[in-house]
């Protein structure tokens, strides 16, 4: 057999190969697409809840329905954000930041415009929480996230203290 009908055999099979592999792409990605709407839809009602629930002074409830949200689907702006509002009221305030750096990450890689436009926000919350005097150590995840640091270690040095009472 000639070398170039050889060739175009073994040309035809990676080209079969590559549209078999092209479409089982495709199809993994449709079905990521259809379980992340799932989850989407799923955390929007129950952020509806949650809100209903926080309107109406349940907020044990309202804390309980956005954690769930959040667990649905771990990007949903609004339930991180909420959630971050009610740690802050309950004078949670490290719960808070992180859920203001969460829902900032969020917003800032998610596909709705109307959360992109969010982002500088949410993470100035993050950083409100805490009154940053330094500011030249850029973002305001980041400043939140050095508070965080700093409230470790005085969880820590506290700890300490209190052992050696003992």
């Amino acid at each position: 057999m000639p070398k170039s009908a050889k060739k175009k055999r073994g040309g035809s099979a990676k080209t079969k190969e590559s549209e078999e592999e092209k479409l089982e792409k495709e199809r993994k990605k449709r079905e990521r697409a259809a379980m992340l709407r799932v989850m989407t839809e799923e955390s929007d009602e129950l952020y509806e809840v949650a809100a209903q629930l926080q309107e109406d002074g349940d907020l044990e409830g309202a804390r309980k329905t956005f954690k769930k949200a959040v667990d649905t689907y771990d990007e949903h702006v609004p339930a991180l954000f909420s959630l971050a509002l009610l740690y802050e009221r309950e004078h949670r305030m490290k719960d808070a930041a992180e859920m203001y750096r969460r829902a900032a990450e969020a917003a800032n890689n998610s596909s709705n415009p109307d959360y992109r436009a969010m982002h500088p926000r949410i993470a100035g919350f993050a950083s409100s929480i805490h009154v940053a005097n330094d500011n030249r150590h850029g973002s305001h995840a980041a400043l939140a996230e050095q508070q965080l640091q700093r409230d470790d270690e005085v969880d820590r040095k506290v700890n300490e203290a209190e052992a050696k009472e003992q």
